[in-house]
């Protein structure tokens, strides 16, 4: 009976010992060179259920194979991981937690591209930044696919209160390292709501919107309405929710990003109810294929400006203000932009008594036309300003008579631009008003309204 009972007990030690999950009681401190205090080494797959409190200088350093699952929080503590590892069940949640070095990793949190949905791990990864006051939340190479609106918000007593984080990835304007695939037909891929301070960067978001797949005249010709499938979608918003509190964003920088198949591609302001949002930066941004490029929405959008756009896909209107959300234009600096694919039109501007635009150094060909550009009411005449640029018109063989460009008013100034086919006399079909001063025209211009003033 007694060596049963020993050759049973061995058996249970055995058993134990194979098991690939180390309960939280049994993980071992041990000096290392990371700090003065003693580390915390997660070597192995370890549960945690109810709250481990851990000291707050304390390093929890996860080696290889080292990962915590489970249902629990982890208090306190400075998480050291390489970025490229998942450590976290989305189940586990951090309180009072810090980083031993200055990024979050989303993979942290089991974000991978081959994941056929990320949303879980890249809203988690988001919540705990914001929630653990991390500055960084990092997207590290590669394609994710997700399924869901991710949104960078912070709530306080059910209103929506200022919020600072940065989600940045590996690509630039131009290429695709670290890749958002927006899996729905609907919504928005990445919003953030009163962001105050918030940075988004070097990355590339895509949808599900196609553009016509015609050529040209059926092309250009193609109605605003009728533009592409999948309609409705948006890639990058910024203050997509007026439900819980009228405030909005201010001194939001988004940079180095490039969003595609998009119904928006980038949307300021869209619900119609929040003001703010001003103090916004955009630098060098592409835009993919879309139905609006950028698209402004509300008066106190003060302050404002994008350096640096670029379109080489297929659109039809590139920036759009004033025509959606509050139907009112803010104050817009747009400096420096290279437009070289299809876009059938630049502009759809109407400021009425809000604000003006100022446009310059626009390198656009290809183009259908320049667009719509309204300014002033009843009460008010805002002058607005497109100068340095350079328009070059799809031929009329290609996309058929177009007109080339409206505006409303003489106080729409355009100041050494040029407007032409490029290498043909072909008159300029042109409507409305508006004042020209140091122009070039590569033919007449045919202005039923002969409003047009040469200063």
């Amino acid at each position: 009976m007694k060596q049963a009972t020993v050759m049973g007990m061995l058996l249970l030690v055995l058993i134990i010992a194979s098991c690939k999950k180390t309960i939280i009681e049994k993980i071992e401190t041990v000096s290392t060179t990371f700090g003065s205090t003693n580390d915390i080494v997660i070597s192995k797959d370890t549960t945690i259920n109810g709250t481990w409190n851990i000291k707050a200088t304390t390093i929890l350093r996860f080696e290889s194979g080292g990962h915590i699952s489970g249902t629990g929080t982890i208090n306190g503590g400075i998480i050291a991981a390489p970025l490229t590892q998942s450590i976290l069940d989305t189940t586990i949640t951090l309180l009072n937690t810090k980083l031993y070095n200055k990024d979050f990793s989303v993979m942290w949190y089991g974000a991978n591209p081959n994941n056929t949905d990320n949303y879980n791990n890249l809203q988690k990864s988001i919540n705990t930044c914001i929630a653990n006051g991390i500055v960084n939340c990092f997207v590290p190479s590669g394609n994710y696919k997700f399924s869901k609106s991710l949104k960078i918000y912070k709530l306080y007593k059910n209103a929506y209160v200022g919020v600072a984080v940065r989600m940045y990835g590996e690509s630039g304007f131009w290429d695709d390292k670290t890749t958002l695939s927006y899996t729905n037909v609907a919504g928005f891929a990445l919003g953030v709501q009163v962001g105050k301070g918030v940075e988004i960067d070097h990355l590339k978001l895509t949808g599900k919107f196609l553009p016509p797949t015609s050529s040209g005249a059926a092309y250009y010709n193609t109605p605003f309405a009728s533009f592409g499938t999948n309609l409705g979608s948006a890639g990058l918003v910024i203050d997509y929710d007026g439900t819980k509190g009228a405030s909005g964003s201010t001194g939001i920088k988004v940079h180095d990003m490039w969003v595609t198949n998009f119904d928006i591609l980038y949307s300021v302001s869209p619900n119609g109810v929040t003001a703010n949002a001003d103090i916004l930066k955009f630098e060098n941004i592409q835009c993919g294929d879309g139905r609006i490029g950028f698209q402004s929405n509300q008066a106190q959008e003060k302050g404002n400006s994008i350096q640096g756009i670029y379109s080489w896909g297929r659109i039809h209107t590139l920036i759009s203000i004033g025509q959606s959300g509050k139907y009112q234009a803010g104050n817009y600096t747009i400096n420096e932009g290279n437009i070289a694919g299809k876009c059938i039109r630049l502009f759809d501007i109407r400021e009425a008594g809000w604000f003006p635009s100022s446009i310059s150094n626009i390198y656009a060909e290809s183009i259908g036309s320049i667009g719509s550009i309204q300014c002033g009411d009843s009460k008010n005449q805002l002058p607005t300003k497109i100068s340095s640029s350079n328009f070059q018109f799809a031929y009329i063989s290609e996309a058929g008579v177009q007109n080339l460009l409206y505006c409303n008013s003489t106080f729409i100034k355009f100041e050494d631009c040029m407007f032409r086919y490029y290498g043909n006399s072909d008159p300029l079909h042109m409507t409305g008003w508006a004042s020209f001063e140091n122009c070039f025209f590569s033919g007449a211009i045919i202005n039923p309204n002969n409003g047009f003033v040469n200063i």
